[in-house]
Formats: C-alpha cells, sequence, structure tokens
C-alpha cells in the first residue's frame, strides 16, 4: 500500500512539472523526389550539362524536431525556450551542430520579448524570428532554386550570440530589433583593437491588419577587422507584403543591397565578389481543387560593389516557379513544383548558368 502511495505521488509531482514548465515535443520530417538539369556556358563557347535525379529532404520545409516551452512567472511575465535541430530525412543524418536552426532562450512581459541565442535575421525564414517568409507565396522554401523569398534577395543567415527584442503590437505594428556578437566563425568575444568575428544588426517592422500584411527591414553585416585589411560593411534595405483578396492572395517586395557577397545569393554557383544592386519579385497563391495554386517569378541585377579591385563585375539572376500543395490531413500534405532560372556573371569573360527543376514530396508535421 505504501509503494503504490508512493508511485502516485512521484507521479503526481512529475506531472505538476511538466504542467508547469509546458514542454512541446514538434517536428516536420519531408521528403521528395527532385530532378535537376544544369547547362554552364563559357565566354569561349564551351559548356558543361548536368543531370541528376535525387531523393530529396526539405524542399517544401526544412525536416527538423524541437523543443520548445515556457513557463509562467506570474504578473503578465514568463520565460520560454527553442531547441531546433534540422537533419536530412532522406539519409537520416542530422547536421553539423545539434539545435543548428535554433537555440534561445527568452523572456517576455509587457515591454515585449527578448531572445538570446542562436537564431536566425529577419531577413531568413529558418527560425522563429525570421520574417521575410511573407513577402511570397512559396515562403523561403521549395529549393535553393525557387523564385521565392530569398530567391532573388540577399539572404541572411542564422547565427550565434545573438539578441534580438520583438515589441508589443501597436495598432498591428511590431519593431525587431537585432545584434549578433559574431557569425559561425567566431566566438562573440569583445576585442579593444584587431576583431576578428563578424557582427550583424537588423532594424525591422512588421505591420498586421486583415487581409494587408507588410514587411520592411534594413540591416548590416560589419564584417572582421583585421590589421591592414580593407574592411566593409554589407547593407540591404527590404519592403514588400502580401494582400489577400480571398480568391487569390498577392505576393510582392523589392530589395536594395550594398557590398554583399556573393553567398549570400541561394543556390549561386558562378557568381564571386562583392555587389550592389536591387532585386524584385510577385508571386501568388490561390485555391483550386481543395489544394493551393502557386506561381512567381523575380529578377536581381547588381554591378561591382565600390572598392572591388577587379575592372568589372556584374551579374544577374531571373527565376520563375510554379506549385502545388494539397492537404491529406490537418498534419500532412503533398505538394509539387518545377521552376527554371538564369544567372549570369560578366566579367572579363561572360558566363551564363542556367538551371530547371521539378520535383515532388510528402511533408508531415507532428
Amino acid at each position: 500500500m505504501r509503494k503504490s502511495l508512493l508511485a502516485v505521488a512521484v507521479l503526481g509531482a512529475f506531472a505538476g512539472t511538466a504542467m508547469a514548465a509546458d514542454v512541446t515535443l514538434y517536428g516536420v520530417v519531408d521528403t521528395g523526389l527532385m530532378y535537376t538539369h544544369t547547362k554552364t556556358k563559357y565566354a569561349d563557347g564551351s559548356s558543361v550539362k548536368t543531370n541528376t535525379f535525387e531523393m530529396m529532404s526539405g524542399k517544401q520545409a526544412g525536416s527538423r524536431w524541437g523543443l520548445k516551452g515556457t513557463e509562467d512567472l506570474g504578473n503578465g511575465y514568463s520565460v520560454g525556450f527553442i531547441l531546433e535541430s534540422g537533419f536530412d530525412s532522406d539519409t537520416g543524418k542530422g547536421k553539423s551542430q545539434l539545435f543548428n536552426r535554433q537555440s534561445t532562450l527568452s523572456i517576455s512581459g509587457p515591454f515585449g520579448t527578448v531572445l538570446a541565442g542562436r537564431m536566425g535575421s529577419v531577413n531568413q525564414g529558418t527560425s522563429s524570428t525570421g520574417k521575410i517568409g511573407m513577402l511570397s507565396a512559396f515562403g523561403t522554401s521549395y529549393s535553393d532554386y525557387s523564385a521565392n523569398a530569398v530567391g532573388v534577395f540577399a539572404a541572411g543567415k542564422i547565427l550565434p550570440n545573438m539578441l534580438t527584442y520583438q515589441s508589443p503590437k501597436f495598432a498591428g505594428v511590431q519593431l525587431h530589433a537585432q545584434y549578433a556578437m559574431s557569425d559561425d566563425a567566431g566566438d562573440g568575444a569583445s576585442e579593444n583593437k584587431a576583431r576578428k568575428t563578424n557582427r550583424y544588426a537588423a532594424l525591422a517592422a512588421t505591420y498586421n491588419a486583415g487581409a494587408l500584411n507588410l514587411y520592411g527591414a534594413v540591416d548590416a553585416t560589419d564584417y572582421q577587422h583585421i590589421k591592414d585589411a580593407k574592411n566593409h560593411t554589407a547593407t540591404t534595405y527590404t519592403f514588400g507584403g502580401n494582400y489577400d483578396f480571398g480568391v487569390l492572395k498577392l505576393f510582392g517586395g523589392v530589395q536594395y543591397f550594398d557590398k554583399v557577397s556573393s553567398d549570400v545569393f541561394k543556390g549561386a554557383k558562378i557568381f564571386s565578389g562583392k555587389f550592389k544592386g536591387w532585386g524584385a519579385q510577385v508571386s501568388a497563391s490561390m485555391p483550386v481543387a481543395g489544394g493551393t495554386l502557386l506561381a512567381g517569378v523575380g529578377y536581381m541585377d547588381g554591378k561591382k560593389a565600390k572598392g572591388e579591385t577587379v575592372e568589372k563585375n556584374d551579374i544577374n539572376r531571373i527565376r520563375a516557379t510554379v506549385g502545388y500543395s494539397y492537404p491529406l490531413s490537418k498534419r500532412t500534405n503533398v505538394y509539387a513544383a518545377a521552376g527554371f532560372g538564369r544567372d549570369e556573371q560578366k566579367d572579363t569573360e561572360k558566363t551564363k548558368y542556367d538551371y530547371a527543376t521539378a520535383f515532388f514530396g510528402l511533408r508531415h508535421n507532428f
């Protein structure tokens, strides 16, 4: 009898702890098949073609699992955490670090929310702090070759040692401020003289009023300070949003960028250097046959940034994508998409990179 009462007491204690912490296990498993054709054409007339058919993970949404929880501190204050890890569902392999997508501790109250740890910048969509996905019907998904929200824009990154502030909403407006003490190559430590880490800062605002949703952001990456090295600060200015007409939801956005490195352009294979320029995109979604039809196009044009030593360095990109998603249940859907694009770089010579993709997959949320 005493053992039974003790067991009940222990189970009750654990149940109470779980309820207080409010911990949730969640995730996404997304697996599909993808065909990709590429052709690289060089100035001398030669070209290289590739055709690939493969099983892929995370084309509509990155496969992941995570833990999140909150504790009510009373008087309108609470503490929360998110630990999120990405993996490849086709191989079962995890990423290079356990919680690569997000690892944050936060405190919320009447003042808003402050998060600290590893998280995404506002100009990407991987973690809970990414907001730019509202500019495209494809969000930030459907592969690195699609006309999604970062298809023709200089994309943001997931960064460690980040602080993010999110204000309360005032008449539909919410402010977002971020500062990262380093990227993955640094340790976030402050140094008085030569600084060997890149720093990041951003200011953004979102507006939600029924059918209308708007997003605007300016961000800057201050590259590492090393003695006798030429330093620079890359900046982007992004604006756009979406409007739901009922029968059609229209998305659009524009971006100006300056001194950004080529690695911020998703799917870039031939771009090299630092650039200034602009990008624009438009897309739409509409209900069709019980699912959602998606379509979008985007264009980017850039020139060599000030301070680049090359004589001439111009780039441009055009992309178009169509897709369809059909729900099998509240947590499971099938999807398919196809698209094409072209990247060009003109320096001392001219190189073209053409690509076309088609894929379909199954996604399950838990």
